[in-house]
């Protein structure tokens, strides 16, 4: 009996750090938070690009070409009105 009532003891906890585990959270996932600070901002006369953006209350890290842009025509936010964008080369060309 000691046995069984420890087996369920310790089933029980392994069963809520995986839970835990497998439900991880993020911080900012729809990208609508602002930022304090950024590396560049561009432009395609349609949308403002904020790349490598940065702040408390971000959630992520942007390098290189990486950054948050607005929705417009063909181009739409799943979520709210910003994007994550990943870019290849410099956004500075």
């Amino acid at each position: 009996m000691k046995s069984l009532m420890l087996s369920l003891v310790l089933a029980a906890a392994l069963h809520a750090v995986g839970a835990r585990a497998a439900s991880p959270s993020l911080i900012n996932d729809g990208f609508e938070a602002g930022w304090t600070s950024y590396g560049l901002v561009g432009s395609d006369g349609h949308v403002t690009f904020v790349y490598r953006p940065a702040g408390p209350n971000i959630g992520w890290t942007f390098q290189g070409g990486g950054g948050v842009a607005g929705s417009y025509d063909a181009l739409t936010a799943y979520e709210g009105q910003r994007f994550g964008l990943l870019q290849l080369g410099n956004p500075a060309d």
